[in-house]
């Protein structure tokens, strides 16, 4: 269970992962795109002057992301548009919350309690970095390390039971609790958060609800390749019961009665 959790959440923490997560987040909300389409002639101007020849900044974007000038000339608004949200993206997932931060201080939510707005934000922000991913990274290796050696156990202590079947109920008596966890935290998210008219609020149902889906598929993929390993297990103990009885009619005609 420890083995399937830690590789589905640095999956879903990873950089790759994260930047997708996020991207589809960031626009609800910053208002990234009404502010990219109304400061898109301000982008190019700058990107032109010889002042950002080695990088800029922009002064109307809540994220402080830098931008190259080969980011933004000679490529369609549609490609400045991909480079600047996954550069935000980037920048998000590496400072979290203080991202957003004017100053460069870090962000504090003030009197924003427990299950608001900005500390639901902050939560899910926390989930997707850097730091989070190579924690988990670390546990997932240790669990690794622990079942192996379990597994080597089985094998020398078996003997005359299916190991197919063995360790395939074992993955399946780790997927199921497991999918039932990230089911139950899909549908919580649904159920507080809905589809709220706050964009706050709403960005962050959006990264909740991704990351839960994201452990929801994984899981399901885990019982799936368990349950046919069970099935194939069986399968193949019953062939091997049929060719080890083919040369003894008597154990065959015992074997077809049972």
């Amino acid at each position: 269970m420890v083995l399937l959790g830690g590789y589905t959440l640095s999956q879903v923490t990873s950089r790759e992962s994260a930047r997708r997560i996020l991207g589809r987040a960031i626009p609800e909300i910053t208002d990234f795109d009404h502010a990219f389409a109304a400061h898109y002639d301000e982008l190019l101007s700058t990107a032109a002057s010889p002042s950002a020849a080695s990088g800029f900044k922009l002064s109307f974007y809540p994220v402080q992301v830098t931008l190259k000038p080969t980011d933004v000339i000679n490529h369609s608004p549609a490609e400045v548009r991909q480079t600047l949200l996954q550069r935000t993206a980037d920048t998000v997932y590496d400072k979290g919350i203080n991202a957003f931060s004017r100053d460069g201080k870090p962000v504090r939510l003030g009197s924003s309690g427990v299950f608001s707005g900005p500390w639901a934000f902050s939560k899910a922000l926390s989930v997707l970095n850097p730091g989070t991913h190579k924690r988990v990274v670390s546990v997932t290796k240790i669990a690794l390390g622990v079942a192996a050696f379990l597994g080597l156990i089985i094998v020398l202590l078996g003997r005359e039971y299916n190991r197919i079947v063995v360790f395939s109920m074992a993955l399946l008596f780790a997927a199921v609790p497991g999918l039932a966890v990230g089911g139950a935290v899909w549908l919580g998210v649904q159920l507080v958060f809905g589809t709220s008219s706050d964009p706050l609020i709403g960005g962050t149902s959006d990264i909740m609800r991704d990351v839960a889906w994201y452990v929801v598929l994984s899981y399901l993929i885990y019982v799936a390749l368990s349950v046919g390993l069970v099935i194939l297990g069986f399968m193949l103990e019953r062939i091997s019961d049929m060719i080890a009885n083919s040369g003894d009619p008597a154990r065959a005609r015992e074997y077809r009665q049972t």
